[in-house]
């Protein structure tokens, strides 16, 4: 699950609440706080990119990086000269999501290009995140997250994928 498909229903059942122990409005806070978190504390920030020329092809080179990342998968669209390519048929995602690689390297002064988007919906386990940091702000009925005591399981999953901020 992305953390942009977590709603407040998810989290009200994670949370095991009752009906009369909850108000809408506070549990999306609880989940936009968490959200926010997690993109300040890794450093991944949300941005669209469209029509970025990820280089000219040179008759040898499968693999064109993207400028940005972590890419979220689901939102690549890769043209070569101008012509939409179908993803897993004409080229695949790398493994780390920084580009990708295509099935038939591109002819000398072939153009590719790529529109995607960027943010915390590219890894998933961030989910999890989420749904504890929730569960440590409603328990202590706070919407601040302590950096310096921070819950093992989330502190692992954000430092996996924290961006060098220096």
């Amino acid at each position: 699950m992305k953390a942009s498909e977590i709603e407040i229903s998810d989290v009200v059942r994670y949370l095991k609440l009752e009906e009369d122990e909850y108000q809408s409005d506070d549990i999306q806070m609880l989940i936009d706080t968490a959200k926010a978190f997690i993109s300040s504390y890794t450093g991944i920030k949300e941005s669209v990119v469209s029509g970025e020329a990820l280089g000219v092809g040179d008759g040898e080179a499968a693999e064109f990086l993207f400028l940005k990342h972590p890419v979220i998968v689901d939102t690549i669209a890769v043209s070569l000269n101008g012509e939409l390519q179908t993803k897993d048929t004409d080229y695949h995602v790398n493994n780390d999501k920084t580009g990708i690689i295509f099935a038939t390297t591109p002819l000398e002064n072939d153009t590719v290009t790529a529109s995607y988007k960027t943010g915390i919906d590219a890894f998933e386990e961030f989910s999890i995140a989420i749904y504890v940091l929730c569960q440590d702000m409603h328990d202590n009925r706070s919407l601040y997250v302590d950096k310096t005591n921070l819950n093992k399981v989330v502190d692992a999953i954000l430092g996996m994928h924290r961006v060098n901020l220096l």
